[in-house]
Formats: C-alpha cells, sequence, structure tokens
C-alpha cells in the first residue's frame, strides 16, 4: 500500500535537481553560444587590417579584395578547426556594410545620398545576420547542405568546404560588390545610376 505521505523538501529538491541542472546548462550555453563566431570573426576584421595598412599598393579595391580573402581565410581556419563549415554563414551579411565603409573613407565621398545607401545596407546586413543568429544553435549546429557535401565528397571535403563553400562565393560577392567601389574611385557614373545598382547588389 502506497503511503500519501506528502515527500520532504529534501527529496523534492533532489528529483528536481538534474531538471535544474539541465535549465542552467541550457541557459549557460545560449550565452556562450556565439563566443567562437565572435571571436572567429574579431579576428578576420584584424588580419583585413592589417593586411590593409601592410598590404604594397594603394588601390582601396585592390586592398579590399586582398583583406576580404585573407578574413575568409581566417573563418576557414577556424571552421577547420571545429568541424563547422557554417562558421561562414554570418559573413554573407557582415562584410557588405564594411567593405562600403571603407570605399567611403578611402574615397572620402560621403553626401546624404550615400548615407541613405549605406543606412539601408546596414539595416539589411543587421536583419539577415539577426535572422541567422536566431537559429544558431552552437558549434554543434551545422547547414544540413554542408553536411551532405562532406558525405559525399569524403577525403575531399577541406577542399570542397574552401573554394566551394567559402573562397569562391566570397570571391563571386566580391566582384559584384566591385562597381559601387569603382564608381566611387572613378565618380564616372551618374549618381541616381550608382544608387540603383548598389542597392541592386545587397538586396538582391
Amino acid at each position: 500500500m502506497q503511503s500519501n505521505k506528502p515527500k520532504s523538501a529534501v527529496a523534492n529538491a533532489t528529483e528536481n535537481a538534474p531538471e535544474e541542472e539541465d535549465k542552467t546548462a541550457q541557459k549557460n550555453a545560449g550565452g556562450h553560444k556565439f563566443y567562437w563566431i565572435i571571436c572567429a570573426y574579431l579576428g578576420a576584421l584584424g588580419v583585413g587590417l592589417l593586411i590593409i595598412a601592410y598590404t604594397p599598393t594603394q588601390s582601396p579595391l585592390l586592398q579590399a579584395a586582398f583583406a576580404d580573402i585573407a578574413a575568409t581565410i581566417v573563418i576557414f581556419a577556424f571552421s577547420s578547426v571545429f568541424q563547422n563549415s557554417s562558421f561562414y554563414d554570418p559573413y554573407w551579411s557582415v562584410a557588405p556594410p564594411l567593405l562600403m565603409v571603407f570605399w567611403l573613407i578611402s574615397y572620402d565621398v560621403f553626401d546624404a545620398r550615400l548615407a541613405l545607401i549605406l543606412l539601408l545596407t546596414t539595416l539589411w546586413a543587421i536583419r539577415l545576420t539577426h535572422n541567422w543568429a536566431r537559429g544558431w544553435q552552437g558549434l554543434e549546429h551545422v547547414d544540413w547542405r554542408y553536411v551532405d557535401l562532406r558525405t559525399k565528397t569524403g577525403l575531399f571535403f577541406p577542399i570542397v568546404d574552401f573554394l566551394g563553400i567559402q573562397m569562391l562565393p566570397r570571391c563571386s560577392c566580391l566582384s559584384v560588390a566591385y562597381p559601387s567601389g569603382y564608381w566611387l574611385a572613378k565618380q564616372a557614373v551618374d549618381p541616381t545610376v550608382q544608387q540603383c545598382l548598389y542597392l541592386r547588389i545587397y538586396f538582391g
């Protein structure tokens, strides 16, 4: 016959301990799940700035290209160490406003129209990065497409990761952004055309 005697506070605390520990672990994991992502992108930014400072060319277009490629290599290094190609996912939205700011400063051109374009580009970047952050579950989270590629390519996956997932897409996006940088350099295109071009580039 089961006793109806209520459980003691000690017994209740003992039974609830694992559940509380799980909640605490989840809370802590949520707070730290971006730690290595932040480290990776701060490292990429630092390397990019060093490349800009010490590259032999004085062309902001080439400086941006070298810095962008170097930063991508840093992100690839982190993704290789942690076996997680999704390290690269935020790069798509983080890089464009930084490129624009660099070119605006380098060519010393700024007006109300360019300020509006920079604002819209930054808002777009924040929105897209926020959407990515909401789905980021931590280092154990990898885009299913990358998992599928790893399974299919096996030992060749590091090459596929570096070239197919990170470097070639980065070079493609950089080449699409170049017309805006070129316009800022040469002032050869009508401002209205340039605005339409820049918005088309970054908002698809």
